[in-house]
C-alpha cells in the first residue's frame, strides 16, 4: 500500500528538511490562549464585538464557545476583521453550558507557502520564496447576525494561537 505525509510532516520524518526549517506553529509550537467573557445585553444584529488580537507570527489554532443562557436565534460568526467568518461561520449557539469547538477547515490547515515550503507531491523546496501572511497584527471580532443577543446571560470564547 502507498504511504503518504500530511503537509506538516513531509520534510519531517523522512529527514529531508533541516530542523531549523520546521516552523513551530505547524509542529511543536505551544499554544496560546485568549480568552473573552462577553455579558449578553440585547446586542443588535450587525454589531460586532472585538474578541481579541491575533499577533505577528501567530496562526489560529482552534476556539472554543460556551453560553450560559441560549443565544436563540441570532447567529455569532467569528473571525479577523478581514474575514469575519474565517473561524467559525454565522451559526446559533442553542446548547447551554456545553462547550462548541469551532475552527473552519480553511483556517486551520496546513499551508506549505507560510511555512517556507514548496511541495508539489513530489519535490520538497525549502526556498518558495513567499512571504509569510501571518505578519501583521489583526484585531478578531464576533459578529452578531439574524437577531439580538439575549438581554443577559454569558458567552465565553477561548481563542487559540500558535506561535512561531
Amino acid at each position: 500500500m502507498a504511504e503518504t505525509y500530511s503537509i506538516e510532516m513531509v520534510g519531517v520524518i523522512d529527514g529531508t528538511l533541516p530542523k531549523e526549517k520546521v516552523e513551530a506553529d505547524v509542529h511543536g509550537g505551544g499554544l496560546i490562549r485568549r480568552r473573552a467573557t462577553i455579558t449578553a445585553a440585547s446586542q443588535a444584529d450587525g454589531d460586532t464585538i472585538v474578541l481579541g488580537r491575533r499577533k505577528v507570527g501567530e496562526a489560529f489554532a482552534g476556539g472554543q464557545l460556551v453560553v450560559s443562557a441560549t443565544l436563540g436565534s441570532a447567529t455569532v460568526k467569528i473571525g479577523p476583521r478581514s474575514d469575519d467568518d474565517a473561524y467559525r461561520a454565522a451559526a446559533v449557539q442553542t446548547a447551554t453550558n456545553a462547550p462548541n469547538v469551532f475552527g473552519t477547515a480553511a483556517a486551520l490547515k496546513a499551508d506549505p507557502a507560510k511555512a517556507g515550503i514548496a511541495y508539489d507531491g513530489n519535490n520538497l523546496s525549502t526556498d518558495s520564496g513567499n512571504s509569510d501572511p501571518d505578519d501583521i497584527e489583526e484585531d478578531i471580532i464576533l459578529t452578531v447576525g439574524t437577531a439580538a443577543l439575549p438581554s443577559s446571560g454569558d458567552i465565553v470564547i477561548d481563542l487559540f494561537f500558535s506561535k512561531k
